[in-house]
Protein backbone atom coordinates (compact mmCIF):
# COMPACT_ATOMS: atom_id res chain seq x y z
CA UNK A 1 0.00 0.00 0.00
CA UNK A 2 1.28 3.45 -0.85
CA UNK A 3 0.59 6.36 1.48
CA UNK A 4 -1.44 9.16 -0.06
CA UNK A 5 0.87 11.97 -1.14
CA UNK A 6 0.10 15.38 0.35
CA UNK A 7 0.37 18.49 -1.79
CA UNK A 8 2.46 20.24 0.84
CA UNK A 9 4.79 18.97 3.58
CA UNK A 10 2.79 20.84 6.21
CA UNK A 11 -0.21 18.62 5.53
CA UNK A 12 1.73 15.75 7.07
CA UNK A 13 1.89 17.38 10.48
CA UNK A 14 -0.34 15.94 13.17
CA UNK A 15 -1.74 19.26 14.36
CA UNK A 16 -1.82 22.77 12.83
CA UNK A 17 0.04 24.26 15.80
CA UNK A 18 3.01 21.92 15.34
CA UNK A 19 5.58 23.56 13.11
CA UNK A 20 8.26 21.29 11.75
CA UNK A 21 11.51 22.96 10.85
CA UNK A 22 13.30 20.89 8.23
CA UNK A 23 16.94 21.78 8.57
CA UNK A 24 20.40 20.70 7.59
CA UNK A 25 23.58 21.50 9.36
CA UNK A 26 26.20 19.84 11.52
CA UNK A 27 29.07 21.03 13.69
CA UNK A 28 32.78 20.57 13.09
CA UNK A 29 33.05 17.65 15.51
CA UNK A 30 30.46 15.71 13.55
CA UNK A 31 32.21 16.54 10.29
CA UNK A 32 35.50 15.25 11.70
CA UNK A 33 33.81 12.03 12.84
CA UNK A 34 32.33 11.66 9.38
CA UNK A 35 35.71 12.03 7.72
CA UNK A 36 37.27 9.36 9.92
CA UNK A 37 34.50 6.78 10.23
CA UNK A 38 31.63 7.76 7.95
CA UNK A 39 32.55 5.39 5.12
CA UNK A 40 32.38 2.44 7.50
CA UNK A 41 29.03 3.39 9.01
CA UNK A 42 27.60 3.91 5.54
CA UNK A 43 28.75 0.43 4.51
CA UNK A 44 27.18 -1.01 7.68
CA UNK A 45 23.89 0.74 6.91
CA UNK A 46 23.84 -0.76 3.42
CA UNK A 47 24.39 -4.27 4.74
CA UNK A 48 21.73 -3.88 7.43
CA UNK A 49 19.06 -2.42 5.14
CA UNK A 50 19.68 -5.14 2.60
CA UNK A 51 17.77 -7.43 4.96
CA UNK A 52 14.68 -5.31 4.33
CA UNK A 53 15.04 -5.30 0.54
CA UNK A 54 11.80 -7.25 0.06
CA UNK A 55 9.88 -5.12 2.57
CA UNK A 56 10.97 -1.56 1.84
CA UNK A 57 8.58 0.10 -0.64
CA UNK A 58 10.81 1.18 -3.51
CA UNK A 59 9.94 4.78 -4.36
CA UNK A 60 7.70 5.01 -1.30
CA UNK A 61 7.64 7.48 1.57
CA UNK A 62 9.67 6.23 4.54
CA UNK A 63 10.22 7.73 7.98
CA UNK A 64 13.69 7.16 9.44
CA UNK A 65 12.78 7.48 13.10
CA UNK A 66 15.80 8.24 15.25
CA UNK A 67 17.93 8.77 12.16
CA UNK A 68 21.17 9.59 14.00
CA UNK A 69 23.83 10.70 11.55
CA UNK A 70 21.61 9.80 8.62
CA UNK A 71 23.49 6.91 7.01
CA UNK A 72 20.36 4.79 6.65
CA UNK A 73 18.51 7.77 5.20
CA UNK A 74 21.16 8.18 2.53
CA UNK A 75 20.94 4.49 1.60
CA UNK A 76 17.13 4.67 1.47
CA UNK A 77 17.31 7.60 -0.92
CA UNK A 78 20.14 6.42 -3.15
CA UNK A 79 19.52 2.67 -3.33
CA UNK A 80 15.78 2.33 -2.70
CA UNK A 81 14.67 5.59 -4.33
CA UNK A 82 12.54 6.36 -1.28
CA UNK A 83 11.18 9.75 -0.28
CA UNK A 84 12.76 9.93 3.17
CA UNK A 85 11.77 11.93 6.21
CA UNK A 86 14.23 12.09 9.14
CA UNK A 87 13.15 12.54 12.74
CA UNK A 88 15.31 12.52 15.88
CA UNK A 89 15.59 14.00 19.37
CA UNK A 90 18.87 15.77 18.56
CA UNK A 91 20.32 17.24 15.40
CA UNK A 92 23.41 15.15 14.71
CA UNK A 93 22.73 14.16 11.11
CA UNK A 94 25.55 14.36 8.60
CA UNK A 95 23.42 12.91 5.79
CA UNK A 96 19.88 14.06 6.65
CA UNK A 97 17.05 13.87 4.16
CA UNK A 98 15.69 17.18 2.90
CA UNK A 99 12.77 16.63 5.30
CA UNK A 100 14.36 16.61 8.76
CA UNK A 101 12.73 17.44 12.08
CA UNK A 102 13.41 17.30 15.80
CA UNK A 103 10.79 15.68 18.02
CA UNK A 104 10.30 14.98 21.73
CA UNK A 105 11.06 11.27 21.51
CA UNK A 106 7.48 10.32 22.34
CA UNK A 107 4.93 11.75 19.92
CA UNK A 108 5.75 11.49 16.21
CA UNK A 109 4.58 14.81 14.71
CA UNK A 110 2.95 13.41 11.58
CA UNK A 111 -0.58 12.51 10.66
CA UNK A 112 -1.86 8.94 10.85
CA UNK A 113 -0.92 6.89 7.78
CA UNK A 114 1.64 9.38 6.45
CA UNK A 115 4.27 6.79 5.50
CA UNK A 116 4.57 3.55 3.55
CA UNK A 117 7.04 2.22 6.13
CA UNK A 118 8.83 3.36 9.28
CA UNK A 119 12.45 2.41 10.03
CA UNK A 120 13.43 2.26 13.71
CA UNK A 121 17.09 1.26 13.73
CA UNK A 122 18.93 1.06 17.06
CA UNK A 123 16.47 3.47 18.66
CA UNK A 124 14.15 1.54 20.97
CA UNK A 125 16.87 0.73 23.50
CA UNK A 126 17.15 4.48 24.15
CA UNK A 127 13.42 5.10 24.54
CA UNK A 128 11.87 5.63 27.97
CA UNK A 129 8.80 3.73 26.70
CA UNK A 130 9.54 1.63 23.61
CA UNK A 131 5.95 0.35 23.61
CA UNK A 132 4.53 3.87 23.26
CA UNK A 133 7.07 4.82 20.60
CA UNK A 134 6.23 1.71 18.59
CA UNK A 135 2.54 2.51 18.84
CA UNK A 136 3.32 5.89 17.35
CA UNK A 137 5.36 4.28 14.57
CA UNK A 138 2.47 1.93 13.90
CA UNK A 139 0.05 4.87 13.77
CA UNK A 140 1.92 6.82 11.10
CA UNK A 141 2.71 3.82 8.89
CA UNK A 142 0.36 2.12 6.43
CA UNK A 143 2.96 -0.60 5.89
CA UNK A 144 5.60 -2.39 7.95
CA UNK A 145 7.54 -1.11 10.93
CA UNK A 146 11.16 -2.16 10.39
CA UNK A 147 13.16 -2.53 13.59
CA UNK A 148 16.85 -3.23 14.11
CA UNK A 149 17.88 -3.83 17.70
CA UNK A 150 20.53 -5.20 19.98
CA UNK A 151 19.42 -8.64 21.19
CA UNK A 152 22.01 -9.56 23.82
CA UNK A 153 22.87 -13.20 24.41
CA UNK A 154 26.04 -12.82 26.47
CA UNK A 155 27.16 -10.89 29.52
CA UNK A 156 29.41 -8.72 27.33
CA UNK A 157 26.45 -7.84 25.08
CA UNK A 158 24.44 -6.65 28.07
CA UNK A 159 27.34 -4.65 29.49
CA UNK A 160 27.93 -2.90 26.16
CA UNK A 161 24.25 -2.03 26.00
CA UNK A 162 24.34 -0.52 29.46
CA UNK A 163 27.43 1.58 28.68
CA UNK A 164 25.98 2.69 25.33
CA UNK A 165 22.59 3.83 26.63
CA UNK A 166 24.13 5.70 29.56
CA UNK A 167 26.65 7.37 27.27
CA UNK A 168 23.84 8.54 24.98
CA UNK A 169 21.95 10.04 27.93
CA UNK A 170 25.06 11.92 29.09
CA UNK A 171 25.85 13.26 25.59
CA UNK A 172 22.32 14.45 24.89
CA UNK A 173 21.29 15.49 28.38
CA UNK A 174 18.15 13.35 27.99
CA UNK A 175 17.47 11.39 31.17
CA UNK A 176 15.89 8.26 29.72
CA UNK A 177 15.85 4.83 31.32
CA UNK A 178 16.34 2.83 28.13
CA UNK A 179 18.02 -0.56 27.96
CA UNK A 180 18.81 -3.38 25.57
CA UNK A 181 16.64 -6.49 25.69
CA UNK A 182 17.02 -10.11 24.57
CA UNK A 183 15.03 -11.32 21.56
CA UNK A 184 12.10 -12.76 23.52
CA UNK A 185 11.65 -9.61 25.59
CA UNK A 186 11.61 -7.44 22.46
CA UNK A 187 8.89 -9.69 21.06
CA UNK A 188 6.81 -9.03 24.16
CA UNK A 189 7.33 -5.28 23.64
CA UNK A 190 6.20 -5.60 20.02
CA UNK A 191 3.12 -7.54 21.07
CA UNK A 192 2.13 -4.90 23.64
CA UNK A 193 2.44 -2.26 20.90
CA UNK A 194 -0.01 -4.17 18.69
CA UNK A 195 2.66 -5.48 16.34
CA UNK A 196 3.64 -9.02 15.37
CA UNK A 197 6.93 -10.31 14.00
CA UNK A 198 6.53 -11.41 10.40
CA UNK A 199 10.23 -11.94 9.86
CA UNK A 200 13.37 -11.86 12.00
CA UNK A 201 16.89 -11.95 10.59
CA UNK A 202 20.00 -12.01 12.81
CA UNK A 203 22.93 -9.77 11.97
CA UNK A 204 26.42 -11.15 12.00
CA UNK A 205 28.27 -10.17 15.18
CA UNK A 206 31.08 -8.70 13.09
CA UNK A 207 28.80 -6.85 10.72
CA UNK A 208 28.89 -3.82 12.99
CA UNK A 209 31.19 -2.87 15.83
CA UNK A 210 31.24 -3.60 18.64
CA UNK A 211 30.54 -7.30 17.95
CA UNK A 212 27.28 -7.86 19.86
CA UNK A 213 24.15 -9.81 18.97
CA UNK A 214 21.66 -7.83 16.84
CA UNK A 215 18.46 -8.69 14.96
CA UNK A 216 16.41 -7.10 12.16
CA UNK A 217 12.63 -7.45 12.61
CA UNK A 218 9.84 -6.88 10.11
CA UNK A 219 6.73 -5.98 12.11
CA UNK A 220 3.12 -5.75 11.00
CA UNK A 221 -0.06 -4.64 12.70
CA UNK A 222 -1.90 -7.39 14.55
CA UNK A 223 -5.36 -5.81 14.32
Amino acid sequence: MVATRAAEQTQLTAEPEIRLEFTKGVNRTEQAWETAFGWKRLREARRTLDRFRDDLPRGGRVLDLGCGRGYASRVLEEEFACEVFCCDVVNSAVHPADQYCIFDGQTIPFRTGSFDAVLVAFVLHHAHSPVDLLREARRVSVGPVLVVEDTPKRWADRMWGRVHTRSFSRRTGIDWSGRVRPDLEWRHVFQRAGLSVRLAKPLSRWERLPPVSRTAFVLETTS
